[in-house]
């Protein structure tokens, strides 16, 4: 998925992220067994970030970076399109309907992203 425009905005500081999608099925169309899906389980605590309230990472000093004079400057952790790692239990999940389609999508505070993942691709196994 891409950064777009949504018919939903992330307000103060908290972040929406779309978590990545758990396969169910091979690329061949046959269909995992169950203890095979249990162990892939851990795909949905990572996700892609589609937007940020305009408050992200600037709440208070543990998102700042200073410079030699002691001036300081938010430093975000992500964007919108990295994707990032994030508690199972975190965030409020809902969904919507963009155009003709159904998107679930959950939404954080800033501090609750962990890690941000540079290659997805290394999370997912080739089935």
């Amino acid at each position: 998925m891409t950064t777009e425009r949504l018919p939903i905005r992330a307000a103060g500081w908290r972040l929406i992220i779309e978590p990545a999608e758990v396969p169910t099925k091979t690329a061949g169309g046959i269909e995992l067994p169950e203890d095979v899906k249990a162990s892939m389980q851990y795909l949905k605590t990572v996700g892609q970030v589609i937007d940020m309230g305009p408050l992200c990472f600037r709440n208070d000093n543990r998102f700042n970076d200073a410079d030699e004079a002691g001036n300081t400057r938010p430093l975000p952790f992500c964007k919108p399109g990295d994707w990032v790692l994030f508690s199972r239990h975190s965030g409020q999940g809902f969904s919507f309907t963009h155009e003709g389609e159904q998107r679930h999508v959950k939404i954080f505070n800033d501090d609750e992203v962990l890690a941000v993942v540079d290659d997805p691709s290394c999370l997912v196994q080739k089935l």
